[in-house]
């Protein structure tokens, strides 16, 4: 299972949405990303893409 770069804790796949991080070079949580990150509370100019499952 993939963890989170920021905070480590494994992604569900039900309800997370997935940030791909050029920054911490891999997967991150759209919320740490938002938290850690981001000043504006939206995902920051390290973001590749966010995934969501449909």
């Amino acid at each position: 299972m993939t963890k989170c770069r920021i905070c480590g804790v494994d992604f569900t796949g039900e309800t997370d949405s997935v940030v791909m991080c050029r920054y911490h070079t891999g997967n991150v949580h759209l919320g740490c990303c938002m938290d850690v990150c981001s000043w504006e509370k939206q995902p920051c100019h390290h973001c590749l893409g966010v995934f969501q499952r449909v």
